[in-house]
Protein backbone atom coordinates (compact mmCIF):
# COMPACT_ATOMS: atom_id res chain seq x y z
CA UNK A 1 0.00 0.00 0.00
CA UNK A 2 1.15 3.42 -0.39
CA UNK A 3 0.28 7.23 1.11
CA UNK A 4 -2.59 8.70 -0.57
CA UNK A 5 -1.97 11.46 -2.49
CA UNK A 6 -4.34 14.53 -2.48
CA UNK A 7 -5.77 14.52 -6.13
CA UNK A 8 -9.19 14.38 -7.84
CA UNK A 9 -9.04 10.73 -8.26
CA UNK A 10 -8.19 9.87 -4.33
CA UNK A 11 -10.80 12.33 -3.24
CA UNK A 12 -13.44 11.42 -5.52
CA UNK A 13 -12.87 7.70 -3.84
CA UNK A 14 -13.01 8.89 -0.58
CA UNK A 15 -15.92 10.71 -1.16
CA UNK A 16 -17.82 7.74 -2.99
CA UNK A 17 -16.66 5.45 0.39
CA UNK A 18 -18.93 8.19 2.62
CA UNK A 19 -22.00 7.83 -0.17
CA UNK A 20 -21.89 4.19 -0.42
CA UNK A 21 -21.52 3.91 3.71
CA UNK A 22 -23.84 6.50 4.49
CA UNK A 23 -25.82 4.34 1.97
CA UNK A 24 -25.42 1.15 3.85
CA UNK A 25 -26.26 2.68 7.48
CA UNK A 26 -29.69 4.57 6.01
CA UNK A 27 -30.78 0.82 4.58
CA UNK A 28 -29.87 -0.71 7.30
CA UNK A 29 -31.20 1.73 10.12
CA UNK A 30 -34.61 1.74 8.18
CA UNK A 31 -34.60 -1.91 6.99
CA UNK A 32 -37.20 -3.00 9.78
CA UNK A 33 -40.24 -0.89 8.39
CA UNK A 34 -40.07 -3.89 5.40
CA UNK A 35 -40.09 -6.68 8.01
CA UNK A 36 -41.25 -9.08 4.96
CA UNK A 37 -38.01 -7.89 3.44
CA UNK A 38 -36.29 -7.12 6.42
CA UNK A 39 -33.15 -9.91 5.61
CA UNK A 40 -32.60 -9.24 1.83
CA UNK A 41 -32.28 -5.65 3.03
CA UNK A 42 -30.25 -5.86 5.77
CA UNK A 43 -27.81 -8.12 3.03
CA UNK A 44 -27.95 -5.27 0.58
CA UNK A 45 -27.18 -2.95 3.25
CA UNK A 46 -24.21 -5.21 4.34
CA UNK A 47 -22.68 -5.02 0.47
CA UNK A 48 -23.01 -1.31 0.66
CA UNK A 49 -21.09 -1.13 3.36
CA UNK A 50 -18.10 -3.41 2.20
CA UNK A 51 -18.07 -1.97 -0.92
CA UNK A 52 -17.97 1.47 1.14
CA UNK A 53 -14.79 -0.17 2.78
CA UNK A 54 -13.30 -1.47 -0.67
CA UNK A 55 -13.44 1.97 -1.99
CA UNK A 56 -10.96 2.73 1.25
CA UNK A 57 -8.52 0.05 0.21
CA UNK A 58 -9.11 1.97 -3.39
CA UNK A 59 -7.77 4.98 -1.86
CA UNK A 60 -5.03 3.60 -0.44
CA UNK A 61 -3.78 1.18 -3.15
CA UNK A 62 -4.07 3.67 -5.91
CA UNK A 63 -6.40 1.24 -8.39
CA UNK A 64 -9.36 -1.08 -7.92
CA UNK A 65 -7.99 -3.86 -9.41
CA UNK A 66 -4.56 -4.31 -7.68
CA UNK A 67 -4.64 -6.04 -5.87
CA UNK A 68 -6.69 -8.94 -7.61
CA UNK A 69 -8.90 -9.79 -4.75
CA UNK A 70 -10.14 -6.32 -4.46
CA UNK A 71 -11.55 -6.55 -7.63
CA UNK A 72 -13.32 -9.55 -7.00
CA UNK A 73 -14.96 -7.82 -3.99
CA UNK A 74 -15.77 -5.07 -5.76
CA UNK A 75 -17.49 -6.90 -8.41
CA UNK A 76 -18.85 -9.18 -5.81
CA UNK A 77 -20.13 -6.23 -3.63
CA UNK A 78 -21.72 -4.79 -7.13
CA UNK A 79 -23.51 -7.90 -7.95
CA UNK A 80 -24.64 -8.55 -4.84
CA UNK A 81 -26.00 -4.63 -4.56
CA UNK A 82 -27.62 -4.40 -7.84
CA UNK A 83 -29.34 -8.03 -7.63
CA UNK A 84 -30.85 -6.85 -3.81
CA UNK A 85 -31.75 -3.15 -4.88
CA UNK A 86 -33.04 -5.04 -8.55
CA UNK A 87 -35.32 -8.09 -5.82
CA UNK A 88 -36.36 -5.58 -3.48
CA UNK A 89 -37.93 -3.52 -6.36
CA UNK A 90 -39.84 -6.25 -8.28
CA UNK A 91 -41.46 -6.89 -4.59
CA UNK A 92 -41.90 -3.44 -4.67
CA UNK A 93 -40.63 -3.23 -1.05
CA UNK A 94 -40.10 0.53 -1.50
CA UNK A 95 -42.92 1.93 -3.00
CA UNK A 96 -45.96 3.68 -1.14
CA UNK A 97 -48.07 1.64 0.82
Amino acid sequence: MHTPELDFVTAFNAIEAVWWFACGVLMWRFSHRYAVHQTLSRRTACALLIFGASDVLEVFTGAWWRPWWLAVLKIACGISITVGMWILWRRRAFSAR
